[in-house]
């Protein structure tokens, strides 16, 4: 089964909504799309999870690389409405707590 590609739907200058698949095909392509999106940001950005649906762990690597990217620009980015397998797949990994999940 082919994978929907993911899209950026900005909900205002603060939010903006993730839809798709995200797997290691979609991952990669989505990575500058997002850095942009952060760039833009003024000092918060929200990522908002709850369109997408989670195929495996590359989705994480890809939230990390936000992350950091955030942080050296002095931004936060905030990441909502998570799928409860993307949280369980953080926690294994031991970077749920690194990563700013809004619950």
């Amino acid at each position: 089964m082919k994978s929907e590609s993911v899209k950026f739907e900005r909900i205002d200058s603060e939010r903006v909504n993730v839809l798709g698949d995200l797997n290691l095909h979609t991952v990669s392509a989505y990575i500058e799309e997002g850095k942009s999106i952060i760039s833009h940001a003024e000092s918060q950005l929200c990522m908002d999870l709850s369109r997408i649906r989670v195929e495996d762990t590359s989705v994480l690597a890809l939230l990390i690389s936000w992350h950091r990217l955030a942080i050296s620009q002095d931004k936060r980015l905030l990441i909502a409405n998570c799928p409860a397998k993307l949280l369980e797949i953080a926690e294994l990994g031991g970077v749920h707590e690194i990563l700013n999940f809004e619950v």
